[in-house]
């Protein structure tokens, strides 16, 4: 109850005219920048390996898109960051700074579904590398399956957030917002698309399990590989 009052006395407060970046601090944007960073180092030393190896395959193909949406991610969020008031007192934060906000927070929720797609469309084609030549129709058909779920996975979720405000330009006019747009429905919309992501990954997950199990080798072995393909997915 005191922090519900505590948030409506901060919105109640009226937003300042001018920008004040005074007691804003950068740790957020330097962190993400940091971790990029390093990420795109280790992706674009794994492709160079497989270039320069000729053992470039479609799991590579996608994982250059993964990294192109990851990359337009970073450049986002490190932006929305710098210029929406992020790191600084709620009560400095100027109207300006929350419709860019709602705004970048749009453009995220519509550029996850798809970079998260490429990345998991790396994983089901490096299985299929690994193990769709001798394996059964059962094992093939569940590679094709995990294909579909993805594509059905980016349209669902594209779609859903534009019925969010009516009309959709009030999702980052704070002063209209609450008027205009169902945000139960905005958050029930991130709650589906985080849980079938986790949904989706946890498939990817135990989908090596099942050949793995079937190869001629002690079972300690067997888990170690399981162990291995787990590491890497994560």
């Amino acid at each position: 109850m005191a922090t519900t009052n505590t948030t409506n006395m901060l919105f109640s407060i009226p937003p300042p005219a001018q920008n004040d970046d005074t007691h804003k601090t950068y740790a957020v944007s330097i962190a993400i920048i940091v971790l990029s960073f390093f990420t795109c180092i280790f992706v674009a030393v794994r492709l160079t390996h497989r270039f320069r190896t000729k053992t470039v395959g479609l799991d590579d193909y996608a994982m250059i898109l993964a990294l192109i949406f990851y990359i337009g991610w970073t450049f986002l969020a490190v932006y929305l960051i710098l210029g929406a008031g992020i790191g600084k007192p709620l009560t400095e934060i100027t109207l300006d700074e929350y419709a860019f906000w709602f705004k970048g927070l749009l453009a995220c929720t519509w550029m996850y579904p798809w970079s998260s797609a490429c990345i998991r469309l790396s994983i089901i084609f490096f299985y299929r590398r690994v193990f769709f030549k001798g394996s059964g129709w059962i094992l093939r058909w569940g590679l094709w399956t995990m294909l579909g779920l993805q594509a059905v996975y980016v349209i669902v979720f594209s779609i859903l957030p534009a019925f969010t405000c009516q009309p959709f330009h009030y999702a980052w006019i704070l002063q209209e917002r609450n008027a205009h747009c169902n945000l139960l429905y905005w958050y029930q919309n991130l709650e589906g698309l985080y849980a079938a992501s986790l949904a989706l990954d946890g498939l990817l997950l135990l989908f090596p399990m099942v050949p793995i199990a079937k190869l001629q080798m002690p079972l300690k072995k067997r888990l170690g590989v399981g162990f291995v393909f787990a590491l890497g997915f994560s």
